[in-house]
């Protein structure tokens, strides 16, 4: 596995429930989705095999954020590495958030 990444994050996949989860399958890595539809948005994550995560709704108590305020598209997991677990987000933004909301 040398030389290939651990984690991917994709944004505006651009995906619906039309298309089905083994399309995207890819080999030694499992993967997290948050769809949308054909028009725009989604996110993807694949995340390699032998890693432990888990999928998870909010950043945590202890750093004080509640994401149901951001109005994104987004997938947290918590990643486990070596002895400690990694906060990974991918995050889409639509157009119609204004920038204003988002650097908040």
């Amino acid at each position: 596995m040398r030389g290939r990444f651990d984690i991917l994050a994709i944004s505006e996949t651009k995906l619906d429930k039309t298309y089905p989860e083994s399309q995207f399958a890819v080999q030694g890595f499992r993967m997290c989705r948050s769809d949308r539809n054909i028009y725009g948005g989604g996110v993807m994550i694949f995340v390699r095999s032998d890693l432990c995560f888990t999928v998870t709704k909010k950043l945590g108590d202890q750093n004080g954020i509640d994401t149901s305020n951001f109005r994104t598209e987004h997938i947290i997991l918590k990643v486990k590495v070596a002895k400690s677990w990694l906060t990974v987000m991918a995050i889409y933004r639509p157009p119609s958030i204004p920038t204003s909301q988002w650097k908040f």
